[in-house]
């Protein structure tokens, strides 16, 4: 969930919740106004040269102003909190205004679990990742 503020509203919690949720089971989210955050995991690559197997690895891409809405998203949050499509939709675009009026004042944004968004002085907003120390797949020597 973001960290923003002391959401108060019942329905912005539930919105913050579900997005956190739909990320992590389909690897992307869209939030108008900021635009969309995925996952993008490589193949694994086979070194013949040193003889192995380095595993696949997992970046998040983030596109600024995307404006891409994914249709699966949007149904996913109609089914889980029984609103409108209009009224999930009016919902995300407030959300996203919320979150861009937050990062004005405060310049950063945790996303909790996945990353932060920041914004440059000149209004620009960029992602970073949460960076997890812990590697569990090793390459494999032959």
């Amino acid at each position: 969930m973001f960290s923003i503020l002391q959401i108060n509203d019942m329905q912005f919690e539930q919105l913050s919740f579900l997005l956190s949720k739909y990320y992590f089971l389909s690897g992307s989210v869209f939030i108008p106004g900021l635009g969309m955050i995925s996952r993008q995991r490589s193949s694994s690559l086979h070194q013949t040269e040193n003889k192995t197997y380095e595993p696949p690895t997992t970046q998040i891409k983030f596109d600024y102003l995307s404006v891409q809405e994914p249709n699966d998203q949007v149904q996913y949050l109609v089914a889980r909190t029984g609103n409108a499509i209009q009224e999930v939709q009016d919902l995300l675009l407030e959300l996203g205004q919320s979150i861009c009026r937050y990062l004005e004042k405060e310049r950063k944004l945790e996303w909790l679990g996945i990353g932060s968004f920041l914004m440059d002085d000149e209004g620009s907003i960029t992602f970073h990742s949460k960076t997890i120390p812990t590697r569990y797949d090793v390459p494999v020597s032959y």
